[in-house]
C-alpha cells in the first residue's frame, strides 16, 4: 500500500479534529497591537488559558506603557498558568517596547490598508515578535491566509506524518496553507491549535495518542519515548575477613606514623627474619683465669741520651776581681 501524501493527511487530519474538538471563540475583534501581544500568551498554551492570562494583564495595570516598563518578573506573576510565563512576558515587553521606539505609539491600525505583504513585513521587523505572532496577527487582524506554528503544532504534524524531522527543526510545514482553504483556516487553526497545547502538556496521554493514531497508523512509532534516570549503581561491599584485614592494615599505617623513628627502626628489625644458625661445636673446659689472662711483657724502653758535658768556664783574672773588690769597699770611719 502506497503511503498517504501529504494533502490527503492534512485533509484526514481535519476530519479527525472535527470530530474530537471543537474550536474555541476567535479574537478578531482585537486591535492588531493586541493580537500580536495575545499571540505571545497563545504560544503553546490552550485558549481559555491564554485568553484569561491576556486579561489578567489588561486589568493589572493601567495602558500598555506601564507594561512597557514593567519588569519579566512582575510579568510573569500576572501571566501565571501558562506553559512559560517568563517568556511570554519577556516577548510582550520586548515588542511594546521596539514598536514604541519606532512610532511614539502603540497604534497599528495603518497596517491594515496597507498591501498584506508590507504589512507582513513591518510586523516581522520588530523586535520581540515571533514567527508564530506575525503568523497569528496576519490571519485574525490583518485577514490573511496563515497557519500559525509553534513548537506544540509542529510536534503534533510531525507525530501525524505531515512534516519530516528536518523541516520540524526548521518550523516550517510546505503546504499546509494549499491544502487548507482561507474560508477554514481560522476553524482548522482553532482545532490543531487545541489538540496541540493539550499534547505538549501531557504527551503521554492516551485519549490524545489515540487520536494521533487514528491520522495515520504509524504515529506510534514517533511518540515521545519515557526517559527514566538511571539509578546510581551502588559500591560493592567488602567481605567482612576483607573489610577486617583493611582495618588492621589502616591501625597498624597509622600507629607507625604516629610513632617516632627510633621504634619504627626496631620493629623493623624485629621484622627481618634472622639466618638460622647452625649448633656450635662444643667447647673445651675454660683453663684458670690467670693463666688465661697472662699480663702482657713489658715492651724494652728505649735508651735514654746521656746529658752533654757542661762547658767548663774560664776562672775571672784575679787582678780585675780584687781591684774591682776594693773600689767596692767603703771605708770605715776612724
Amino acid at each position: 500500500m502506497a503511503a498517504p501524501n501529504r494533502s490527503s493527511l492534512i485533509g484526514k487530519a481535519h476530519r479527525v479534529l472535527k470530530k474530537h474538538f471543537r474550536a474555541a471563540a476567535s479574537t478578531a475583534n482585537l486591535p492588531v497591537m493586541e493580537h500580536l501581544l495575545f499571540a505571545h500568551c497563545l504560544e503553546n498554551a490552550k485558549y481559555e488559558k491564554a485568553i484569561e492570562a491576556f486579561e489578567r494583564l489588561r486589568q493589572a495595570f493601567f495602558d500598555w506603557n506601564e507594561v512597557r516598563v514593567t519588569t519579566v518578573t512582575e510579568l510573569a506573576e500576572v501571566l501565571r498558568g501558562l506553559p512559560n510565563p517568563a517568556h511570554s512576558g519577556a516577548h510582550i515587553k520586548r515588542t511594546l517596547h521596539s514598536v514604541f521606539e519606532s512610532r511614539y505609539s502603540f497604534e497599528l491600525e495603518d497596517l491594515k490598508k496597507q498591501n498584506l505583504g508590507a504589512a507582513v513585513k513591518q510586523l516581522q521587523k520588530y523586535d520581540g515578535v515571533t514567527p508564530f505572532a506575525v503568523a497569528h496577527a496576519t490571519q485574525t487582524a490583518l485577514g490573511g491566509h496563515a497557519i500559525p506554528l509553534d513548537e506544540a503544532t509542529l510536534d503534533t504534524l510531525y507525530i501525524m506524518g505531515i512534516i519530516s524531522d528536518d523541516e520540524k527543526t526548521k518550523g516550517v510545514a510546505p503546504g499546509l496553507e494549499r491544502a487548507i482553504p482561507k474560508k477554514k483556516g481560522i476553524e482548522f487553526t482553532l482545532l490543531l491549535h487545541d489538540m496541540s497545547a493539550e499534547f505538549h502538556a501531557s504527551p503521554f496521554q492516551p485519549k490524545i495518542r489515540a487520536i494521533l493514531t487514528e491520522v495515520t497508523a504509524d504515529a506510534q512509532a514517533r511518540f515521545p519515548k519515557r526517559t527514566t534516570a538511571a539509578a546510581p549503581a551502588k559500591p560493592a561491599e567488602p567481605s567482612k575477613p576483607a573489610a577486617a584485614a583493611a582495618d588492621e592494615t589502616k591501625k597498624k599505617k597509622t600507629s607507625a606514623e604516629n610513632a617516632p623513628q627510633k621504634t619504627t627502626e626496631k620493629a623493623s628489625e624485629k621484622l627481618v627474619e634472622k639466618p638460622v644458625q647452625k649448633p656450635a661445636a662444643k667447647e673445651k673446659p675454660a683453663a684458670p683465669a690467670e693463666a688465661k689472662k697472662a699480663a702482657p711483657a713489658p715492651k724494652p724502653s728505649r735508651p735514654t741520651p746521656k746529658p752533654a758535658p757542661a762547658a767548663r768556664k774560664k776562672p775571672p783574672h784575679k787582678a780585675n776581681t780584687t781591684s774591682a773588690t776594693k773600689k767596692l769597699t767603703k771605708r770605715k770611719p776612724r
